[in-house]
């Protein structure tokens, strides 16, 4: 695999409503010359003295997302958004300040050992860390290629209750528009 030239730490879903999740922008490329197909990748994050496994594989781009089910790579790759969410019976996980490592690792098909396909490190800040505490909130990590580091960036999103609180005031602002529109 590619370095990832994004990492996504934060809750899943549009308004950062579900469970944690990370999220990785890389290109998948075989060696082989006939190529090789994926059953499954996960990833393994080692925060500190912890080890959190994120098991369930979802794969895609902006126009659709598929649960990993096998993923057929050839020599030339390919590139997508890999969604790693926890399983069902594990939440907790928290995320410290400083020192995080993510593994990929995957199953080939026909193979009966998991193989690292590449990891990757983030310093996390006690700012970024604090934030990941806030459930609306994530800590996007983008590459810097002349940095050859990670820099991250906090994105705060509204919650549900938030944006109900919000929709009578624009309602009345959108009435009050229309009723000045037609005097």
């Amino acid at each position: 695999m590619s370095r990832p030239t994004q990492v996504f730490i934060g809750p899943d879903g549009p308004n950062f409503e579900g469970e944690p999740k990370i999220k990785l922008n890389f290109l998948l490329y075989s060696t082989a010359r006939t190529g090789r197909v994926l059953e499954t990748i996960f990833v393994r994050v080692r925060n500190g003295e912890t080890i959190q496994s994120f098991p369930i594989w979802v794969f895609g781009n902006r126009s659709g997302l598929n649960r990993g089910s096998g993923l057929y790579v050839s020599p030339e790759g390919i590139a997508g958004e890999h969604h790693f969410l926890m399983a069902a019976d594990d939440k907790s996980f928290i995320l410290k300040a400083g020192k995080l490592k993510i593994d990929v690792v995957a199953r080939l098909i026909g193979d009966s050992n998991d193989i690292e396909l590449g990891s990757c490190s983030i310093q996390v800040s006690p700012e970024h860390a604090q934030a990941l505490t806030n459930k609306n909130c994530a800590v996007f990590y983008d590459w810097g290629g002349e940095r050859r580091e990670y820099q991250g960036k906090i994105d705060e999103r509204l919650s549900v209750e938030q944006l109900e609180s919000f929709a009578p005031s624009i309602i009345e602002a959108i009435a009050s528009s229309k009723a000045g529109k037609k005097e």
